[in-house]
């Protein structure tokens, strides 16, 4: 009773502060309980809605990509590492005949070995992407469980299977089998949509890589294709043409497992058990945060409020990922440039890093959907100039479905055009077009601009 009489105001300010800190700790609560609610949500709408794409194989195959490429992984993964031991300059030589800037012959033996022990595997591999069904194998999944074969793995065994079937394209051009040529390379686009199926920016990425070990080659085969063959194609290319993850979607991926990763620590057992397995295998692993070396309640409040910043940041790029290119990349750059003011090396190496800020993927990922619109787009024209007898300017002929952006077709004569785009960071993709029987078969010429990243 002193005490209350001689410090009342220290007695008031006291409980004052206790009562803040309830309120306050409340708070968090219900907010961490929210916050666990959203991820369970999303993460069971996240593999509740498999990748739906129509399939280019007609009739397709029984299955699902992922299933059906799943065996062929490990074979080729060893001879992706085979060929990774090669030195520099086999390597360089046999990438030169990959993309068409040394004939076939000079291909290095140790690139011909290569061909000959993993071609059927890779056709095979290939020939997956014809199933009825899409979906990724198990390990690349962005929830996956962490302990399966990771993205890193599959996309390098795969990414070896177009490398192959890339050469296999060069070798049936020059012996004049556009046609063979023209399937091969209606598999490796398919490939590259079903490896980007997955919305992480890693997908995203294995997906780019994919198309630009085969993108020459299957600019070589749509050109000196015969007009036959590529009407035949048209329907496979069109189905093709959709399905491909926008950069916002990728963002929104990306953002889930960020969350799953790095906030899933905090949540109760009522919404680790509604994760998913895989996400929950992700969650619990030694992926998420682990406090065992420090288990003091500040360290883990700081690591709390680390991710829980993490996750405010994602949600600001991306809404920026959803804007047009232009405004989209000045708002990343001013996002990372506040990033890179961060004490935090996470947010302000990794995050905004050179060559590593998400401007910079989301101008990778254009880079691609620039050139399927290129490849797409130089077909319809190749056949409607057959047609007609004249190249087309119809919207209808050159537009794209989104993600993919509209090439312009620039006319020179009655037998050539080409294709390109306005924007500066495309000036240089370019697609030169050859009536159809003004291309003598094996002549390369009019493929040889069409420029690859």
């Amino acid at each position: 009773m002193a005490f209350r009489t001689r410090h009342p105001r220290l007695l008031l300010c006291s409980l004052l502060v206790l009562a803040g800190m309830a309120v306050a700790g409340g708070a968090e609560l219900w907010r961490r309980e929210r916050r666990g609610e959203q991820l369970a949500a999303e993460a069971q709408a996240h593999v509740a809605q498999p990748f739906a794409r129509p399939s280019h194989g007609q009739p397709p195959m029984a299955g699902s990509f992922g299933a059906l490429v799943a065996p062929l992984l490990a074979p080729l993964g060893k001879d992706a590492q085979a060929y990774r031991a090669l030195d520099e300059k086999t390597t360089q030589a046999c990438s030169e005949v990959r993309e068409g800037k040394r004939p076939f012959e000079q291909l290095p033996q140790a690139c011909r070995d290569a061909l000959e022990r993993g071609g059927e595997l890779a056709r095979r591999a290939l020939r997956a992407t014809r199933a009825e069904r899409g979906g990724v194998p198990p390990g690349f999944g962005a929830l996956d469980d962490p302990d399966l074969p990771r993205e890193g793995d599959v996309g390098l065994a795969l990414q070896h299977a177009t490398r192959l079937s890339a050469l296999s394209m060069q070798q049936q051009l020059q012996a004049g089998a556009a046609a063979e040529a023209l399937d091969t390379c209606l598999d490796v686009i398919a490939l590259s949509r079903d490896l980007g199926s997955e919305a992480t920016l890693l997908a995203q990425l294995i997906s780019v890589s994919t198309l630009n070990l085969g993108y020459r080659a299957c600019a070589t085969a749509l050109t000196e294709a015969p007009l036959s063959d590529l009407q035949r194609a048209l329907p496979a290319l069109e189905r093709l043409s959709v399905g491909w993850m926008s950069f916002a979607d990728t963002m929104r991926g990306e953002a889930l497992w960020a969350g799953i990763t790095f906030e899933s620590r905090w949540l109760g057992e009522a919404h680790l058990r509604a994760l998913p397995d895989g996400a929950r295998a992700l969650a619990l692993s030694k992926m998420g945060m682990d406090f065992d070396a420090d288990p003091s309640l500040l360290r883990r409040f700081w690591h709390w409020e680390h991710a829980r910043r993490l996750s405010g940041i994602k949600e600001r790029y991306i809404a920026a990922a959803a804007l047009p290119p232009d405004a989209r990349d000045s708002r990343l750059q001013a996002l990372c440039a506040e990033e890179q003011r961060s004490y935090n090396p996470v947010e302000r190496d990794v995050l905004c890093g050179e060559n590593a800020g998400f401007a910079a993927f989301a101008r990778r990922i254009d880079r691609q959907h620039a050139q399927l619109a290129l490849l797409f787009a130089a077909a319809r024209a190749r056949a409607a100039q057959a047609a007609t007898g004249v190249w087309p300017t119809s919207s209808t002929v050159l537009a794209a479905a989104p993600p993919l952006p509209r090439p312009t077709l620039r006319v020179v004569d009655g037998a050539h055009a080409s294709l390109a785009f306005s924007q500066s960071d495309l000036e240089d993709l370019s697609f030169p077009l050859v009536a159809a029987g003004a291309l003598a078969p094996g002549d390369t010429r009019s493929a040889s601009g069409a420029q690859a990243p």
